[in-house]
């Protein structure tokens, strides 16, 4: 056995539902993820399906429950699972169902997608929100979120600005974003995502969704460096307007960053992969239309500061594996450590006000503090920044009702529970 589980115990449950996935080719598909669950989600359990499309669950006791299939990235043309399935579990033995008859053999037959989200992506040059001639946007990419995940479609617009995506029933969030293939785009989206919601069957519907993007008409350039005047290469740099969303690009081998935008004012920010540095403070930048602006030279902060404490519970025992986030109040930045065998933790950070909180790993114990709030300078080390934690040993249970007292059962969403006693957030 190995050391890394000494003395400790392995549970091994014997699969209880078997069963395979295949394409409309009736060929097995692989790399498939298969989730059970129950309506609550406190009983789950998922394998992922072999070279040759089977897929082996064990650990669910007797039951009904809700089964995904969950694909890996698709196209317009991306197979699906169809609607109404389900896995019913007794004496141990799991039967997948379709509308509440049994699938032979356990077996999931992919579909083609049969809902339509179409539309067309265009620079709305006179700002009448409609399409003119003209004005198409040719491999913009549009994509569509499940509104409950495991599911994504991406296509490209063709040189009519048009794009098609074929997806199942259910609640999609459709947005649109340049192609960085080539040529650097000329264009943004300032606005939000859009909901296309379709009926969970296998009815063909389609539903159309319009795109007005923005032309950029001003650049601003600027170079990124560390505090040694080194160039930093492959960073990001964000640029965000006022009324939405800007645009971004990476820095060169030299360190120099050109960013087309509508004319406006924007906050630029840097981000960078490089261990030892931070983000430079956030600059505005304001450049006219058919203008460019310099936003100088931005450099980044060396992490010579540190924030360390402990975790423990209320008994004093030290807790392992518990991350620990830190945040700039007044700039973009972000620090992430997690807790030793001793329970400690040491953030790398630089000279500024940070807030730091807890993340338990474990369902076991809850944070009921609010974040401390850290101010360092440059070369220091701050101590003593402990948190306890609360041993997690109720169970709270909430139904949701329409005003009329009907079980609500089709919602998705999540829970914030706030512990009135403590005025804060668990």
């Amino acid at each position: 056995p190995s050391a890394n589980f000494a003395g400790k115990a392995l549970r091994v449950a014997t699969p209880n539902l078997k069963g395979r996935v295949l394409n409309p080719s009736s060929q097995g598909v692989s790399g498939v993820w298969v989730m059970v669950h129950d309506q609550l989600w406190t009983t789950n359990a998922g394998g992922s399906t072999d070279e040759n499309g089977y897929f082996r669950i064990g650990g669910l006791s007797d039951g009904t429950y809700q089964i995904e299939v969950n694909l890996g990235w698709g196209g317009e043309q991306a197979f699906v699972a169809p609607s109404g399935l389900s896995v019913e579990i007794t004496g141990d033995v799991g039967v997948i169902k379709q509308d509440g008859a049994a699938l032979s053999n356990n077996t999931v037959a992919l579909i083609t997608p049969p809902k339509t989200i179409t539309g067309r992506v265009f620079k709305d040059v006179n700002s009448n929100s409609s399409y003119d001639a003209g004005e198409e946007v040719a491999n913009a990419s549009v994509s569509a979120h499940g509104e409950r995940g495991g599911s994504y479609f991406e296509v490209k617009t063709n040189t009519s600005g048009v794009y098609t995506l074929r997806v199942s029933g259910g609640a999609w969030w459709v947005e649109v974003r340049p192609s960085y293939e080539g040529t650097e785009p000329d264009w943004v989206y300032t606005g939000f995502p859009l909901q296309a919601t379709f009926a969970e069957n296998s009815v063909s519907e389609s539903q159309t969704l319009n795109f007005p993007v923005t032309a950029t008409d001003a650049i601003i350039s600027g170079v990124v460096k560390t505090p040694d005047n080194t160039a930093v290469q492959y960073a990001w740099v964000d640029l965000n307007g006022n009324k939405g969303r800007g645009n971004g690009s990476q820095t060169d081998n030299q360190g120099r960053f050109s960013v087309k935008v509508p004319a406006g004012t924007y906050t630029v920010s840097v981000f960078s992969s490089l261990a030892n540095f931070g983000s430079p403070d956030p600059k505005s930048v304001t450049v006219s239309s058919g203008a460019a602006a310099d936003a100088g030279t931005l450099y980044l902060k060396s992490k010579n500061s540190t924030i360390a404490g402990f975790v423990q519970d209320e008994d004093g025992n030290q807790l392992s594996n518990v991350i620990v986030n830190a945040w700039l109040y007044d700039g973009a930045g972000w620090a992430m450590d997690s807790t030793d065998q001793t329970g400690a933790y040491s953030l790398s950070l630089w000279a500024g006000t940070w807030g730091v909180t807890v993340m338990p790993m474990s369902d076991q114990y809850v944070y009921q503090g609010a974040p401390q709030k850290v101010t360092i300078t440059a070369n220091e080390t701050s101590n003593g920044n402990n948190f306890q934690l609360k041993i997690a040993n109720k169970i709270l249970k909430v139904r949701v009702k329409t005003s009329d007292g009907t079980k609500v059962s089709d919602i998705w969403g999540g829970v914030w529970v706030k512990d009135a006693s403590a005025g804060s957030l668990l």
